[in-house]
């Protein structure tokens, strides 16, 4: 199977990497960069106005992250 990791070349859908053979798509570049902005834009605020609740409607909540990470999971498991 190929795989391709389309940094280089962002203009090229998913329906012609699969036309060309590709069956598995990996956009981990993209996510690092828009989490990169995403977090220099929170420090960009958190600079200016020195209080952290003018950000807290732009980044997850302690629920979220515990829910995409399986804390309740990791919880379970150390207690077995």
């Amino acid at each position: 199977s190929l795989v391709v990791i389309p940094t280089m070349f962002p203009e090229i859908d998913l329906q012609q990497l699969r036309s060309a053979g590709f069956k598995m798509m990996i956009y981990a570049n993209q996510a690092l960069r828009a989490s990169l902005k995403a977090m220099e834009e929170v420090l960009t605020k958190l600079r200016q106005t020195g209080r952290a609740v003018e950000v807290e409607d732009e980044i997850l909540t302690l629920d979220r992250i515990h829910e995409l990470v399986r804390f309740q999971d990791v919880r379970s498991n150390e207690q077995h």
